[in-house]
């Protein structure tokens, strides 16, 4: 990661976390995004430290696999562990839809703005369309906190960015295995991809449901040992994840999912009094790090002339962005509706479904897994923070106005 050794790296990190206090202090009474306040961060200190040599921060070097297998799988399992399985399965079928059909509208919808309208090439097009297609809970879920806001739409938001991460994953590792062997989208194409996508899917989600069982029966063999049962957690998150991909090679992200579902709900039982109190507050100070490690860290990598010098092409993402939400929230949730023996999504849900699509986390981890020898790495990577910065500061900010909306509780 760094140039220098563990001191240097250690120091590193350590000047991040401070950053990362002061923003949060400095936000406590303001109504601003905290993600979107430590990329500006991020840039803003890049560029100083670039300009005064800084060493510590300007000659630093961001590992793919840290965030991929460091900060990405901790992101997965705190977003899971809470939440409440029942009523997840309430609504499975709107957030299936949402999370698979939704997903693939927007990569084709992007896809054809970039093809179309930036003048990208048909492959990059596509890849870019999969990079954004992932929704990220996290700031609007803390916004619904503030507002009160109901329990049903809690979940729907949330399930439905658990799900897509594991798709959109999926879907960006096919379409960039094309891009990388230069290939084109042709039939036989389409046709390996759905296979893949489905082997690695189902794959994922069965090693993930043996995974949260076996952990859930280890934690039932300790006895009153707080910090061993957290320590399990722990090891389920991150053993999942990296078995999942590279050794099984079906989605870490799904089976890390799946796996904090067993674990939060089959395994939340077999936990002591101590460690059912304690676990949500550790995990999410462990997402806490992770969010504000890769949030800065992307900050740090962008150049300002970059996301100047690609502006029209982010133009055409996020008005693709804009259009798959729409039909994703006002078209394929009405057909849900028609369908589905459950109370509707009304009106006021659609809306602030469509309006509460941020991207976050996972957009930036995936552009960043993208090999340095790719010689668009760069414009993917301002693209990806370009599309994060608009929903977070356009959508962020308007949220709560949305959100104020009379919505039923439900």
């Amino acid at each position: 990661m760094l140039h220098g050794g563990i001191a240097e790296a250690v120091l590193f990190v350590a000047i991040l976390l401070a950053v990362a206090s002061v923003v949060g202090i400095a936000l406590h009474r303001v109504s601003f995004p905290f993600t979107v306040a430590l990329v500006l961060v991020g840039i803003v200190v890049g560029q100083v430290s670039h300009a005064h040599g800084f060493e510590v921060i300007s000659h630093f070097e961001l590992s793919p696999d840290l965030v991929f297998f460091v900060l990405l799988p901790a992101l997965l399992f705190e977003s899971a562990l809470n939440l409440e399985v029942r009523r997840l399965l309430r609504d499975v079928i709107p957030i299936a839809v949402l999370a698979i059909v939704g997903l693939l509208v927007c990569v084709a919808v992007v896809g054809a703005a970039m093809w179309l309208g930036a003048g990208v090439a048909v492959p990059l097009a596509l890849l870019c369309g999969a990079l954004v297609s992932a929704t990220d809970p996290v700031a609007v879920l803390a916004m619904f906190k503030e507002l009160g806001a109901p329990k049903r739409l809690n979940v729907l938001i949330e399930g439905e960015s658990l799900f897509n991460d594991g798709t959109a994953l999926v879907v960006f590792a096919i379409i960039w295995k094309v891009v990388d062997e230069g290939g084109a989208f042709g039939f036989a194409a389409a046709l390996g991809g759905v296979g893949r996508f489905l082997v690695v899917c189902v794959g994922g989600t069965a090693f993930g449901l043996l995974m949260g069982a076996f952990f859930a029966k280890l934690v039932s063999w300790v006895e009153d040992q707080p910090a061993i049962e957290v320590t399990l957690t722990v090891l389920t998150a991150y053993t999942t994840f990296l078995i999942a991909e590279h050794f099984l090679h079906v989605s870490g992200v799904i089976a890390t999912v799946i796996a904090a579902l067993v674990m939060g709900s089959y395994g939340r039982a077999k936990f002591s009094p101590e460690t059912r109190e304690f676990l949500p507050e550790f995990w999410e100070y462990v997402a806490f790090v992770a969010n504000a490690l890769i949030f800065l860290l992307v900050g740090l990598s962008v150049q300002p002339a970059g996301l100047l010098h690609n502006l029209p092409a982010i133009i055409w993402g996020v008005l693709g962005v804009l259009v798959a939400r729409a039909a994703a929230a006002y078209g394929l949730i009405p057909a849900v509706n028609r369908r589905v023996k459950s109370p509707d999504i009304d009106r006021p849900y659609q809306t602030v479904i469509f309006w509460g699509d941020l991207r976050g986390a996972l957009a930036l981890a995936m552009a960043l897994t993208l090999p340095a020898s790719f010689e668009y790495r760069s414009f993917v990577l301002d693209f990806a923070v370009g599309i994060v910065l608009f929903t977070l500061l356009a959508k962020g900010l308007t949220l709560g106005m949305m959100s104020r909306c009379p919505c039923r509780t439900r």
